[in-house]
């Protein structure tokens, strides 16, 4: 493998990671709006948490999202 396949292959790597962050940022956006709150807060909450740090906040919002909006009367 030369050096230039090996460039190719770093950047096609990094460009497929980037694509996939950015797809993960959409859908968890998109199911955010998707969800009936009984409180707009907490759709305002999770989109700010999403908007100020997108990778960490799509992982923690992935991680609860089931329990996220199984609780309606819930401040979570």
């Amino acid at each position: 493998m030369n050096e230039q396949s090996l460039d190719y292959l770093i950047s096609g790597a990094l460009m497929l990671a980037f694509l996939a962050a950015v797809a993960l940022y959409a859908y968890c956006i998109i199911d955010i709006h998707r969800h009936q709150a009984k409180y707009e807060t907490k759709k305002a909450a999770w989109l700010n948490i999403i908007w100020l740090a997108p990778v960490i906040g799509c992982v923690i919002y992935l991680v609860n999202h089931r329990r996220i909006w199984s609780q309606p009367n819930s401040s979570y």
